[in-house]
């Protein structure tokens, strides 16, 4: 298993950052193209219901809910990425005197044995670092500017009071 660690500093109220980390609705106004979310589909309810994501790059994702605890910190596994096996995200807040740290921890496996644990170190790594790093960042410059991606005003974050 591969691992990949990425955290950022934003500066903004911790329940601000939770509420544009967890609202799919409004991933579009920060998540950079490399990662965009084209459709999502929850099924049910409750923190461990699956949800289903279309990636321009792969086919149907599977999303399971493996931990959440509102506001703080949210966990799950995915599959059904290409040659990704499984790949377990944890995301995480805490608060600090320059803002909220927001925290992004990445495990994988790979399928076809050795050859794709090869693969995963050489290349889905630094991968994984891109897209987490970029994707923080696109979080960061949204929180402390409210400029996103693509312009939908009408479903901007309010500012802090």
């Amino acid at each position: 298993m591969s691992q990949v660690f990425s955290q950022v500093v934003i500066k903004a109220p911790a329940n601000q950052v939770w509420e544009a980390l967890v609202d799919s609705g409004r991933f579009s106004q920060w998540l950079p193209d490399a990662v965009k979310l084209d459709s999502l589909v929850e099924l049910g309810g409750g923190s461990s219901t699956p949800k289903y994501f279309h990636y321009d790059l792969y086919s149907t994702v599977k999303e399971q809910t493996t931990q959440l605890e509102t506001g703080r910190s949210y966990s799950y596994v995915v599959s059904n990425i290409g040659p990704i096996k499984s790949a377990y995200s944890s995301l995480s807040l805490s608060d600090s005197e320059a803002g909220t740290v927001l925290s992004h921890t990445v495990n994988f496996r790979m399928k076809y044995g050795p050859l794709g644990a090869m693969a995963g170190s050489l290349v889905f790594r630094s991968q994984f670092r891109k897209q987490m790093e970029a994707s923080l960042g696109a979080l960061k410059k949204f929180m402390e500017t409210r400029e996103g991606t693509s312009s939908h005003p009408e479903t901007q974050y309010a500012e802090a009071a």
